[in-house]
């Protein structure tokens, strides 16, 4: 039953409905108060919802039942990054990456934070391996073409 609720919860989050995927993920809960899923999904919508301290403590406890979850791992950085502790969501994302290789989020996070921090190589090799990960990904394709040019790589950026 849990699990039926728990997918009904995911695709009001997807449409964007919070306020009933909340509503649902809390009766399970109510049963289940550890219940790692459920976690994850409450702290997702904190995040959507900017309640990055809501989703940090949620976080906290899926990371101390499974250190190497990584989408909560993730969830850590995007909070870190939203409070602009963007060193610690670097080093997250990077922690992310190393649960899962492929974490397409992480990559594009840590290529951000690496163009902004001015290291342009590194944030076009990642952007790189992300879109070579994730080919239909038209914002990573766009972040790692304009992260080419600001490095004056225009051939490369072109093809």
């Amino acid at each position: 039953m849990s699990d039926e609720i728990l997918k009904q919860a995911e695709a009001l989050l997807d449409s964007g409905d919070f306020l009933a995927a909340r509503v649902l993920v809390a009766q399970v809960l109510e049963k289940h108060p550890n219940d790692i899923h459920s976690l994850h999904l409450l702290s997702s919508i904190d995040i959507h919802q900017g309640h990055f301290d809501l989703a940090r403590e949620k976080i906290e406890r899926i990371l101390f039942a499974d250190g190497a979850h990584a989408p909560a791992t993730y969830n850590l950085g995007v909070c870190q990054m939203q409070v602009g502790d963007h060193a610690g969501a670097l080093s997250t994302f990077r922690k992310a990456l190393v649960i899962d290789n492929g974490h397409s989020g992480a990559l594009y996070n840590i290529g951000w934070l690496l163009r902004l921090n001015g290291q342009l190589s590194e944030a076009s090799t990642c952007f790189q391996k992300l879109v070579k990960h994730n080919p239909g990904w038209i914002s990573a394709w766009e972040a790692y073409a304009e992260t080419l040019f600001v490095e004056w790589r225009m051939d490369d950026a072109l093809d």
